[in-house]
């Protein structure tokens, strides 16, 4: 013997008629906290900041570069 039932049922209501909750705010807000986490560090990967950042830490400390220079065999300026 076989018996088949079907139920014609939204998600939604399948949700509710098996007592489950309703997380789709909960994904919403978290799918939006993983957009801005994401689009905070492309940011930081882009050219410009890069270069900033580069640039930001060898001013303040140009002696510090030269030696790193002349550490380096071939490139800097041999006397």
């Amino acid at each position: 013997m076989k018996i088949s039932i079907d139920f014609d049922l939204t998600p939604a209501e399948f949700r509710e008629a098996m007592g489950l909750p309703e997380v789709k705010s909960i994904q919403d807000r978290w799918l939006n906290q993983v957009e801005t986490a994401l689009s905070d560090e492309i940011a930081k990967l882009s050219p410009e900041t890069i270069a900033q950042q580069w640039a930001s830490a060898l001013v303040p400390n140009p002696d510090m570069f030269a030696s790193f220079l002349n550490m380096m065999p071939g490139m800097a300026d041999k006397k």
